[in-house]
């Protein structure tokens, strides 16, 4: 856990670079002084470019687990990448410096940097990252610092920029991201600064597009500062996509309302699952779904908001096994066929009726006579069917 100074121009990893002989490990901090320092292998450690050195990369397949905090003089970046081919990549934060362009990581080349985060710094114009030449460029987080014009994340050239969250800063327009030169710059969301009614210092935007020939800036979502600050600024396009969406203020430093183009594919319910006519999605789609009401679900059963109040009664159950049991006699002459019942009827041997025909007796008639109380009409007919009357 110390902080070791370069002694020289080299290597990293050679200990003749470093004061002690000892190269920096994870939980150092390696500041070069006024040495220039090639990175040849991926390390662990934070970088901080002092005096006028800075930390150089030339091969792809390097990565720096770490942070880089500029404090040298070096307008080239405190992390200049010059490789042709492969990934750069600090999986940290790339800080900018005090000093007037003292940027934070450049890449200088044809290949690929990734950055974790970008912030310009309290210089002027001290950007956080920069992809200066013809190579690819990619950004987690680029946000404008406290000094002027000090640029969280800068395409300068003909190459492509990516970047997840650009915000601007504190600084008089300290944009989050700028394409400033004739390359492609993509910003998945770009937020306003603190600028506005009630906020603190100039505006800037969450990205700009200077408008240079041959380039193209685009942002997929934007969204303004809390005190109404734009989130884009210059030539910017809204890229359509399936998550094309621009987030507003409703209030200062308060509530935000989200508005979603209507020609994009949105995550609607069928129209099964939605309550049978209700409309939904600009009344493009009708509910289907016919919800029971609670006094026809089953008491307890979850249904619609709240559960089932139906209570499964003795009646209920003998009308539905005397309805189940008359199903198949329903036709004329059929004890099922109770519309020919008109008047007084004998419940026994309507019973006695239904039992036999559940057990298959072969039973032809039935005789109601309510003056019979002896016997039950169902005895005699067994016993000697001439005699029912």
């Amino acid at each position: 856990m110390a902080t070791i100074v370069a002694q020289a121009n080299g290597n990293f990893s050679d200990t003749a670079t470093w004061t002690g002989g000892v190269v920096p490990g994870a939980g150092d901090t390696a500041q070069t002084g006024n040495y220039i320092v090639t990175i040849d292998a991926s390390i662990t450690c934070t970088l901080n470019p002092t005096g006028s050195g800075y930390f150089l990369v030339t091969s792809g397949g390097i990565t720096i687990t770490g942070d880089l905090v500029m404090q040298s003089s070096y307008t080239g970046g405190g992390l200049r990448a010059t490789h042709g081919s492969g990934t750069v990549a600090l999986t940290g934060t790339a800080t900018g410096g005090a000093g007037v362009s003292a940027h934070g990581a450049v890449n200088a080349g044809a290949g690929t940097m990734t950055v974790g985060t970008a912030t310009g710094g309290a210089g002027s114009s001290a950007h956080g990252a920069v992809n200066g030449g013809a190579g690819t460029m990619t950004v987690g987080t680029a946000t404008g610092g406290a000094g002027s014009s000090a640029h969280g994340a800068v395409n300068g050239g003909a190459g492509t920029m990516t970047v997840g969250t650009a915000t601007g800063g504190a600084g008089s327009s300290a944009h989050g991201a700028v394409n400033a030169g004739a390359g492609t710059m993509t910003v998945d969301l770009a937020v306003g600064n603190n600028w506005g009614v009630g906020g603190s210092g100039g505006y800037a935007y969450g990205v700009y597009g200077s408008g240079a020939a041959g380039q193209t800036t685009t942002a997929k979502r934007t969204q303004s500062g809390p005190y109404g600050a734009p989130a884009i600024g210059g030539a910017v396009l809204m890229l359509a996509d399936a998550s094309n969406s621009a987030q507003f203020r409703t209030a200062y430093n308060g509530a935000t309302l989200t508005l979603t183009d209507p020609s994009a594919s949105a995550d609607w319910p069928a129209e099964a699952d939605v309550r049978a006519g209700v409309g939904y999605d600009l009344g493009n789609k009708i509910g289907t779904a016919h919800i029971p009401a609670a006094g026809s679900v089953a008491l307890g059963i979850p249904v619609d908001a709240t559960v089932g109040t139906a209570v499964l009664t003795a009646a209920a159950v003998t009308a539905g096994v005397w309805d189940a049991a008359r199903s198949g006699h329903a036709g004329a002459g059929t004890f099922g066929a109770t519309d020919e019942w008109a008047g007084s009827v004998d419940e026994a041997a309507i019973a006695a009726a239904v039992l036999a025909a559940l057990e298959g007796s072969p039973i032809t008639a039935i005789c109601i006579n309510p003056e019979r109380s002896e016997e039950s009409d169902y005895d005699n007919l067994r016993r000697k069917p001439a005699d029912c009357c």
